[in-house]
Parts: structure tokens; sequence; C-alpha cells
């Protein structure tokens, strides 16, 4: 049990201020780059930054996973969980709940908040703000991220157009093979028809 396969996610939350916020005077948010992605078999890193002044980690483990697994109610099997898990960091309903520190114009932590599909349950994820050089080494690293996951992107086309292309052959192969059928059916006719006629040609002789 672990993220032996987990692929890296990359969204865009929608970002807001929590109710505790004073939205008053709470400063427009920027969007946010969001990245998620296993450093190694037993954790999972959530990453989220707007790229000026608000950047945000979660290191989760296994067992911290279980914990939310049983908490928000969701049955089955680890890798069940994973894939709902999975499928609801890719939705459209995911968004970025900050809340403000006090006495400060910034916020002070954030919540990763997502579901599946509205009406179900409700994954909630608590990140920690990081300042200076962390927030800097999680703004390359999302970006280093994202750039290798780009960079396979055009490797991951080509494959499947030369795989259309072999589809392409091998159906021209053999739609040839079936036309050469039915060349050959006629003229096998013909000759049973041919090979009839002189046998009863020797008959009559």
């Amino acid at each position: 049990m672990g993220f032996e396969e987990f692929e890296s996610i990359f969204g865009e939350p929608r970002a807001e201020w929590g109710k505790s916020s004073d939205l008053g005077r709470s400063a427009p948010l920027r969007r946010f780059l969001m990245h998620v992605f296993a450093p190694d078999y037993y954790h999972l890193k959530i990453q989220a930054t707007d790229y000026n002044s608000n950047t945000f980690e979660a290191n989760k483990s296994i067992s911290q996973l279980e914990d939310l697994q049983d908490s928000i109610g969701i049955g089955g099997s680890w890798s069940e969980f994973v894939d709902y898990f999975v499928s609801s960091l890719k939705s459209e309903e995911i968004k970025l709940v900050l809340e403000k520190q006090s006495g400060g114009d910034g916020a002070a932590s954030a919540r990763l908040v997502s579901q599946k599909t509205k009406g179900m349950p409700l994954i909630s994820i608590s990140l920690r703000r990081v300042l200076d050089g962390d927030a800097n080494d999680v703004m390359a690293a999302i970006s280093f991220g994202l750039f290798k996951a780009l960079k396979c992107s055009p490797k991951m086309v080509a494959q499947g157009v030369e795989y259309s292309s072999q589809l392409m052959e091998a159906d021209k192969i053999s739609n040839l093979l079936e036309r050469l059928e039915h060349q050959r059916k006629p003229s096998i006719a013909s000759f049973q028809h041919i090979a009839g006629d002189a046998e009863d040609d020797d008959a009559e002789s």
C-alpha cells in the first residue's frame, strides 16, 4: 500500500477568503496554481501558490490519509479511496480557502476543499503557509514539475499518433486482403464451371 504509481496532479483551485476573514478588509486574491505529487512511496505533498505573497504546503503520510478516509466516511479499500481522492483533486469543484492572520493583511493558513461531484463526501486538507526561502523552493518545485509534465506531453502525443498510424495501416491491409479474397472467389467459381463443362464433353464423346 503506497503511492508507487501516483501521477502528479496540477490544477487551478478557486481561491476565496474563509468565512472568519474580514472580507471588507481582505485584499483581492490572485489566481493559484496547485501541485500534488508523491515525493516517495509513503507520502503525498500538496503545494499551492499565487507566485506572489501566498504560498502553502502540506505533507501527508499514508496513516494521515487513512484517518482522513475514516473521518469523511468513505468506505472500501485503500485503492478505492485513493481513486476518489484523485478524482476530487481533478474536479471543477476544488477550491482553496484562505484564512487571514490576526492583525495582518496576508493569509495565515489555507484549506484545500474538494469533492468528486456535488453531494458526495467533502475532502478538506489544511495547508500551512511557507515564507521566504521555503516559499521560493515551493514555487520552483511547482514550476519544474509543470515543465517536466509538459515536456513529456509531446512524447505521449507522438506515441498516440504512431499507434493511430499503425492501426490505419493494419486497416488498409485488411481491406486489401478482403478485396483479393472477393476477386479470388469468382476465379475459383469460373474454374469449377469450366472443369464441369469439360467433364460433360468427355461423357458425351
